[in-house]
């Protein structure tokens, strides 16, 4: 039973790493924000947009996440839907 809980945390390990090389790669970061896409205050929209990916990545669903794991991720609800739902956000 432990190998699969290890092998979980181990491929969640290698999305994380997948992602974050994926964003400095393509300096997603500064495309956010030349595209005038920042938040003023609290989380960073690229910690929020990476924390989706990997949810997107490992086959989770945010709201499930959300309900059942919130200490899974490093921002509340309500940060999440009103990035999801902004057409332009700052």
């Amino acid at each position: 039973m432990n190998s699969i809980i290890t092998d979980n945390s181990n491929a969640e390990h290698v999305i994380s790493s997948k992602i974050d090389t994926f964003f400095a790669n393509f300096s997603i970061g500064k495309l956010l924000k030349k595209s005038n896409f920042y938040k003023e205050g609290g989380f960073q929209c690229v910690v929020v947009l990476k924390e989706i990916f990997g949810l997107i990545f490992s086959g989770k669903n945010l709201f499930r996440t959300l309900k059942m794991n919130p200490d899974d991720i490093s921002f509340k609800k309500n940060t999440a839907y009103r990035f999801l739902n902004s057409s332009s956000f700052n």
